[in-house]
């Protein structure tokens, strides 16, 4: 999710207004130089794809398996860094905006603009293939054939990703670039144009959000679950969870990942898509845990809780950018609302994109320490279901004495929810240790529900004020966002 996060910066700068002159702007060197460094970066995927297949092939996998990890994830990294390179050196979008005639196009100059990143892309899948195939057989267990074939593989990763940065990213532009187009003149002048762009990029935002959920599962290959004894069951799972939803879907993957998600603020459209590789490695007591995981996002707001959270440290990290900083507020605001502007020359650029970092960089801890903790609190969502699957006659009477809607836990579905954590890290070849942005560790989410199994055999039902840390830093930000404002520190 963090190298997503950087691809989403590197969109972000290639969907830019006004882009300034590089280093080199000949026609010649920006095209050379950007592609150049497009086919430099699928040469190192490939050689890196190469070896790492060649060495497991020898000597088994697991002795290199982090070092191959890490030069993947820089592999990811370079492929923002070709993006970065081909606008702040070799002028690639100034190229293509001011001199090829482009820039009047809805969306498809910012398609050629973002081409390098999208071509790194494809070319880093292309050449890890080999390495994901034999890494899938020797920790998976399973034949090769199973696994996608090299360009199904690429067009799954493409796909993939285009939900979930791109087709957002352009949706938002495509809104901006129409209500810009349809503006009344009375607005160019004055206060006005602030006010109408950022009314207009709001409105982009949450057209996005709208949409996003009834995109997301057209682009990727999902198809409606068909009636039978799971869906039943995950229906009657939602019901007893006072849980809205449009469908439950299949992603197909070739049974080649495991993974889950609900999609969509509003309860239409709202998607819980579940993964073939998921449906097929766990039980259905274990499929009822992770959709109680997963409610539980719903259910304790945490989706409202991250639109609001990336929106108030955004504005705060401006607002602290241009307090320790000043002259970055212009520059920061022109890349989140998509104002034109004028940077004359690659200096201001450079000091443009090292501010959009530390803003990248803010926004990443603050809202990673706060995913952590909702993860934590949907987990103990996920052992409430299994709680009402496993529970005995004598749990149901305790529930039935309680007044509707009673949450408690019971050891049998804490173990369950646990269990399908184990399964999920073993499908996707995941050690227990590995750390990740947004949901840390699985030896760390096992450790504290074992301590909360504990708890329950002690006489706890449910544990309280688990909310309470993620709350309380939106709550915080927007105080300081205030107090910053009303210091004379505005973000416009």
């Amino acid at each position: 999710m963090a190298m997503q996060l950087l691809l989403l910066l590197a969109i972000f700068l290639s969907v830019l207004p006004n882009l300034p002159v590089g280093l080199l702007v000949h026609p010649v060197w920006s095209a050379a130089g950007t592609w150049g460094s497009v086919f430099a970066l699928s040469f190192s995927a490939w050689s890196t794809g190469a070896f790492f297949t060649q060495h497991w092939n020898r000597r088994g996998v697991p002795a290199s398996l982090r070092w191959y990890r890490f030069l993947r994830g820089a592999l990811y990294i370079g492929t923002a860094v070709v993006q970065f390179i081909s606008l702040g050196i070799f002028s690639w979008g100034h190229w293509v905006r001011q001199i090829s005639g482009f820039g009047d196009n809805l969306l498809l100059d910012e398609l050629l603009v973002m081409s390098p990143l999208l071509f790194a892309l494809a070319g880093l899948w292309w050449g890890i293939y080999p390495a994901e195939k034999t890494l899938y057989y020797h920790l998976g267990h399973r034949s090769a054939s199973e696994f996608w074939t090299r360009m199904g593989y690429v067009l799954f990763q493409a796909r993939t990703h285009v939900a979930m940065l791109f087709a957002p990213l352009l949706l938002y532009v495509a809104v901006q670039e129409l209500g810009f187009v349809i503006q009344p003149e009375s607005l160019l002048e004055g206060d006005w144009w602030g006010i109408y762009s950022m009314v207009i990029s709001i409105l982009a935002l949450l057209i996005v959000l709208l949409l996003m959920p009834w995109v997301l599962v057209r682009i990727w290959d999902t198809e409606p679950m068909p009636p039978g004894e799971l869906r039943n069951l995950l229906v009657e799972t939602a019901k007893r969870l006072g849980f809205c939803y449009t469908d439950f879907r299949i992603w197909h993957t070739q049974k080649n990942i495991a993974n889950a998600l609900v999609t969509g603020i509003l309860p239409w459209p709202r998607y819980v898509v579940f993964s073939d590789g998921l449906l097929q490695a766990l039980s259905p007591e274990e499929l009822v845990a992770v959709l109680g995981h997963e409610i539980g996002h719903v259910r304790r707001w945490h989706l409202p809780l991250y639109v609001a959270l990336c929106v108030v440290a955004t504005t705060s990290g401006v607002q602290l950018l241009a307090w320790c900083w000043p002259g970055q507020k212009q520059y920061l605001m022109t890349m989140l609302l998509r104002l034109p502007t004028e940077l004359p020359d690659w200096l201001p650029w450079v000091e443009f994109g090292t501010g959009a970092a530390m803003l990248w960089s803010y926004v990443w801890v603050v809202f990673g320490y706060v995913s952590r903790q909702c993860e934590r609190e949907a987990d103990v969502y996920g052992c409430l279901a299994a709680s009402y699957l496993t529970g005995t006659n004598d749990y149901r009477d305790d529930i039935s004495e309680h007044s509707g809607g009673a949450r408690i836990l019971t050891k049998q579905g804490i173990r369950t929810f646990i269990e399908a954590l184990e399964k999920v890290a073993e499908v996707n070849g995941l050690p227990r240790t590995q750390w990740s942005w947004r949901h840390g560790s699985i030896a760390r989410r096992i450790a504290y529900l074992e301590k909360l199994e504990q708890r329950v055999a002690q006489g706890l039902t449910w544990p309280r004020w688990l909310w309470l840390r993620s709350w309380a830093i939106l709550v915080l930000l927007s105080l300081c966002v205030i107090w910053l404002y009303y210091s004379g520190l505005g973000i416009y």
